[in-house]
């Protein structure tokens, strides 16, 4: 499929879109849950009152019982969630990933999502791996960017070309930005909740059975009849509670699953269609899940967790109606309709071979991959003060949340440009913390003095020397390589403690009010790394619900200070860039440009409003700060890391606008090259 017939798979939908059908759909999934516990219990009242003739305060005491009995579990669930992606992974069964690693499918895997995580300008995710699973299988969890967390079977880290790796990676990545993660932990816990009968008895019959079995195994045969007649009397009882608990249970086991189906089936075609466009190729994503249905065939398939927790991977091979996922049949002709279905079990077979043969393979000697990636790396940055990008509003707020096969492309020349040390420096949190801290502190003697002085004060003096010891490092980092920098060091920085992670915030809001030399790049990486942690822009509770016109001071505030300090020493320059801003916005006439005198606290303002916005006002915030920062036609490599930036403050992922791959927006994107 050539990659004019893949965007077109994909659909009309874009990022903002995409967000605001999540927002929806975890408002259905709310209520149907509502719906279930409320219709379950009353069903039972009805019937213990009708058929088996209780009276009704008995009946009604029953049927709150039972509601609670599904409200308590889900309630549990969800609060389990509240420690976040990482938490969630490894009770999956996934083992965190840090490079350096000794384990070279670990390795290549990390660094295969530090490429796709940078093309697609979100921080990088922490990365799991599941090691004693042999299927072909991911899954991500986490509330947001803030906290994600990717896991990813060994098979598929071992048997996966890297064509094939990243499609699985983008996939996940599009569940990620699109939304469809919050929905499906929202599902999880909702399902946890109505199954939990169920899964009680089903638990109590196989440990009955279990240990029913045991006792008589240990005795010599000759008197096992006499033991288990024995025996039977004292199980029979819980035997019997265990059925009586399938039986309750088995009305919500089955509105869980209606629940799991109706909420996540659509998801897995839709990030198929999302990794066929990142990668710009269906084929990559096609034989992923040939090879997906080899390994079911090879009966390494089955369902990596429990029934609850189904829908959140990538693929399984559990057997129950109704289905969670899509067939992969069906997902295959998705995204090839010309593929042939009388071929379907011997592709999966060839797939699953050609896994089998990469496992034997030996990777890329380690020491060529470094030198090849020298080369590239030492390239971009030679290049990059002398790049610029065409670009308007409308290529701006369409790359929104929607990475294709070039930004992968400049995530591994990005990932391939940052220094070992800072690539390395997240398998220690303080050294994450250190890098970060000294990207935000750099600048010269005077400053760098000032900055650090603020971090012994707010952390500690072990703190600051941590970051002095950071300084050589980080002056080798090109000014281009910040943002990239601070968004690969997030899985080390979400491993510190709260108390850590809120010491570093008040630490970085010191920073801002005492530097009066303070970029407003700066501010805003500032303010990104805020957003990465703690999601702190939303102090207000909101869900993304308010609408442009509430908001229309604070936006104006922020393109009056991108106007300003575009063009700080030229008053025309800084007029046209405020009114081509204000201009793409419809309604009354903006007023006319005033830079707020305390920029920095009115900047942090605005960006807790503008962060509130549902998603329709984002793509008219996006679009307006495009224009006032390109006002002239043309996106400088600065200023579009300016508007990556303040892209990411907003939660509206931004990949990179490397001009070296993107030079002009066109309609039909030119086909990959050959590998």
């Amino acid at each position: 499929m050539g990659s004019d017939q893949v965007e077109r798979s994909v659909g009309g939908q874009d990022f903002f879109d995409s967000q605001a059908v999540a927002r929806r759909r975890r408002l259905e999934v709310d209520l149907g849950f509502g719906l279930a516990v409320v219709a379950v219990p009353a069903l039972w009242a009805l019937v213990t009152v009708g058929i088996l003739g209780l009276s009704w305060p008995i009946a009604l005491g029953s049927a709150l019982l039972w509601a609670s009995a599904m409200l308590v579990p889900a309630w549990l669930a969800l609060s389990r969630q509240e420690g976040g992606g990482g938490l969630i992974a490894q009770s999956f069964g996934g083992t965190p990933v840090f490079p350096p690693s000794a384990d070279p499918a670990a390795q290549r895997l990390y660094e295969l999502v530090e490429d796709m995580a940078l093309a697609a300008g979100i921080p990088v995710p922490d990365v799991h791996l599941r090691q004693q699973d042999d299927s072909i299988n991911a899954m991500v969890a986490g509330r947001g960017t803030a906290d994600a967390a990717l896991v990813v079977t060994r098979g598929a880290a071992e048997r996966l070309d890297r064509a094939r790796l990243q499609a699985l990676i983008a996939h996940e990545i599009d569940h990620i930005q699109s939304g469809d993660m919050a929905v499906n932990l929202r599902v999880l816990g909702w399902v946890t909740g109505l199954s939990a009968l169920y899964d009680a008895g089903a638990a109590l019959w196989r440990s009955v059975s279990s240990g029913f079995s045991a006792s008589i195994a240990r005795t010599p045969w000759w008197v096992w009849r006499r033991l288990a007649i024995g025996l039977f009397p004292l199980f029979l009882p819980l035997w019997l509670l265990a059925l009586l608990m399938l039986g309750l249970g088995s009305l919500g086991k089955l509105l869980g699953t209606l629940l799991q189906a109706a909420a996540c089936r659509h998801h897995e075609s839709s990030a198929d269609a999302a990794a066929a466009r990142m990668m710009g190729d269906a084929a990559p994503a096609r034989d992923l899940l040939l090879m997906a249905a080899g390994s079911a065939a090879a009966r390494l398939g089955t369902a990596p967790s429990e029934p609850a927790a189904e829908h959140l991977w990538y693929t399984s091979h559990a057997r129950r109606w109704p289905s969670v996922h899509p067939p992969i049949l069906d997902r295959i002709r998705a995204l090839d309709p010309g593929f042939d279905v009388a071929s379907f079990a011997a592709a999966a077979d060839r797939e699953w071979l050609a896994g089998e043969r990469r496992r034997l393979e030996v990777l890329v000697p380690r020491a060529r991959r470094e030198r090849e990636e020298a080369e590239r790396a030492r390239a971009f940055t030679e290049t990059l003060p002398y790049l610029s990008l065409q670009a308007t509003p409308d290529f701006i707020v369409g790359k929104v949340g929607r990475p294709d096969w070039t930004d992968i492309a400049q995530g591994e020349t990005l990932r391939a440009a940052l220094p070992v040390a800072v690539s390395q420096s997240v398998a220690s949190p303080t050294r994450a913390r250190a890098v970060v801290l000294a990207i935000l502190a750099s600048g010269d003697d005077a400053r760098w003095t000032r900055q650090t002085a603020m971090v012994e004060h707010g952390l500690g003096a072990t703190v600051r020397a941590e970051v002095e010891a950071e300084r050589r490092v980080i002056d080798t980092v090109s000014p281009y390589l910040r943002l990239p920098a601070v968004e690969a060091a997030f899985p080390g920085l979400r491993r510190l403690s709260r108390r850590e992670q809120r010491d570093l915030i008040a630490t970085l809001k010191a920073m801002e009010l005492e530097d009066g030399e303070r970029e407003l790049f700066e501010l805003c990486l500032t303010a990104l790394v805020r957003v990465g942690l703690t999601d702190d822009l939303r102090r207000r509770g909101g869900d993304g619900r308010g609408v442009l016109w509430h908001a229309g001071d604070s936006l104006r505030t922020l393109l009056s200070i991108v106007a300003h300090h575009g063009s700080p020493s030229d008053p025309a320059a800084r007029e046209a860039a405020y009114k081509a801003g204000t201009g793409s916005l419809a309604g009354a006439a903006a007023p006319a440009f005033a830079s707020p005198p305390n920029w920095a606290v009115a900047l942090d303002a605005a960006f807790t409003e503008l962060a509130d916005l549902e998603p329709g006002a984002k793509r008219s915030v996006v679009a307006a700060v495009t224009a006032t920062v390109a006002q002239d036609g043309r996106l400088r490599l600065a200023e579009a890391e300016l508007l990556r930036a303040i892209c990411g403050v907003l939660r509206c992922p931004l990949p990179p606008l490397m001009p070296e791959v993107v030079a002009v927006p066109s309609a039909t994107p030119a086909a990959p090259p050959a590998t």
